[in-house]
């Protein structure tokens, strides 16, 4: 019934189109999804107090470890260290959110031209004005925080040389490519 919530350091977050594949781990997986670009500092106490915070829109790539995962989860340990490593962020172009309907987004993600996942905002299980009033209930959001939200199925394995591109009828679609190990 909670949302799994987790953060990760401002180092997470990739700059230009190569995501390197991290050293402390051996099975990388994609995670496409919707993100939040916080407009203003707030507190929302409905869902329609939710979306006027939402400011801008990107798709981006939760990328994750999932054998680090595993580890963490059966030793009853936090995820960081399987989820808030250099490049486990990328971020499309965004967008201003006016005009956008938060409720059917739609997203694509194919590796090297085939297809692996493929969902809408509308499949979420918890609407984005239901996940940004969750966080904020915890911390309050603060402009420029920026709110990955959530994946539909497909997330898969990737690896090196592989390219990552992300696509959607409302949002601007991005690509990146995994390289070498650090």
């Amino acid at each position: 019934d909670e949302a799994v919530i987790f953060m990760k350091p401002a180092s997470a977050l990739a700059q230009g189109s190569r995501l390197r594949y991290p050293s402390h781990g051996a099975d990388l997986h994609h995670e496409a999804e919707i993100v939040v670009r916080v407009a203003r500092d707030g507190v929302p106490v409905s869902d329609d107090d939710a979306a006027t915070l939402v400011g801008e829109l990107a798709l981006g790539l939760d990328m994750t470890l999932r054998d680090v995962q595993s580890r963490l989860k059966k030793a009853g340990l936090p995820w960081e260290k399987a989820k808030a490593f250099d490049d486990s962020a990328a971020v499309g172009p965004f967008i201003a959110a006016d005009g956008i309907d938060l409720a059917d987004i739609s997203l694509q993600l194919a590796v090297n031209g085939q297809l692996r996942q493929a969902g809408s905002s509308a499949m979420m299980l918890r609407p984005i004005p239901q996940l940004l009033r969750e966080v904020a209930a915890i911390w309050p959001l603060q402009k420029g925080d920026l709110i990955f939200t959530g994946t539909p199925a497909g997330v898969a394995a990737v690896g090196v040389g592989d390219r990552l591109t992300l696509s959607s009828p409302q949002l601007p679609g991005a690509t990146w490519q995994i390289v070498d190990r650090p």
